[in-house]
């Protein structure tokens, strides 16, 4: 009973958090842009008019709290299934990892977005100047070479963890462990392109893109620390057969990732300390 009543706070928690205060998080932050550079004075950064905006903006919203509604209804559908089966058995542990999924959606269609947005933005631009970024960019220009340790010690506990544990509990290791390799593949990648990529944004300052790239760098060391302590913690509950908690620890870990790439987006890459100006209009005398 006590679980199952710290499971509804938990994913209560989960529900409000990704699909209520972030997405108004989103919202206020648009608008902010919205108010302060309108296309009328910053047409660079509006390839689409402005009324294309305010709807993927009320799109975002209203998938939001489609979302936040189906989030509920979850909940109810995880109490009843909970009241037919015994204390300290595992039910529905998978539910707030499809639901955090289907939180993560509005989001993917707002990157998406971006993406088009910026190629809209480099079609726009006839500026024949190009300007070359002379220093070329390290790995530890962005990142502490304290964080790298960190990241790889901790996911060499994990393989060890696994290794020695894998009599105490059931499920394929390699696979796991397999598995995460093919992550930390795809986080160095996305680090390789962001570190070494092209410029997406034609106008984007040195200093914004900077901070991003630093920001992201920084994200995918994170999410791999983030992705071994929950695999371990995993294994730690099947070993000592609390797999009663594993429905709250997977909602937890959704909300830990949604806190770290939505939230902390919104707070290190603030929208007041973007360089706007590179998108106003040009004086016809220039």
């Amino acid at each position: 009973m006590l679980d199952n009543l710290l499971f509804f706070l938990v994913f209560i928690s989960q529900i409000l958090l990704i699909s209520y205060y972030f997405p108004q998080k989103v919202k206020r932050r648009t608008r902010y842009v919205f108010d302060n550079y309108p296309p009328k004075n910053y047409p660079k950064l509006y390839p689409k008019p402005l009324a294309a905006y305010e709807k993927g903006l009320r799109n975002f919203m209203a998938i939001n709290h489609l979302i936040l509604v189906l989030g509920f209804v979850l909940l109810a559908f995880y109490a009843m299934l909970s009241a037919e089966h015994p204390a300290n058995k595992k039910v529905a542990e998978g539910l707030p990892i499809f639901f955090g999924l289907c939180q993560f959606v509005p989001f993917f269609l707002m990157e998406i977005s971006g993406f088009k947005q910026v190629k809209l933005m480099r079609a726009a631009n006839v500026s024949s100047t190009r300007k070359a970024e002379l220093n070329p960019r390290h790995l530890f220009d962005f990142v502490s070479p304290v964080l790298v340790i960190a990241t790889i010690v901790i996911y060499l506990a994990f393989i060890l963890v696994e290794l020695l544990l894998k009599e105490f509990s059931s499920g394929d290791t390699l696979v796991r462990i397999s598995a995460t390799i093919l992550c930390n593949l795809l986080l160095g990648g996305i680090l390789y392109w962001n570190l070494y990529g092209k410029k997406l944004d034609p106008y984007q300052s040195y200093q914004d893109r900077n901070r991003q790239i630093g920001f992201t760098i920084r994200s995918m060391f994170y999410i791999s620390i983030a992705l071994s302590l929950y695999l371990m913690a995993l294994k730690t509950i099947a070993v000592f057969h609390l797999e009663h908690l594993e429905v709250i620890l997977n909602s937890l870990y959704f909300q830990l990732i949604g806190a770290f790439s939505i939230f902390t987006t919104l707070r290190i890459l603030d929208v007041r300390d973007i360089n706007f100006d590179v998108y106003k209009k040009q004086d016809s005398a220039s």
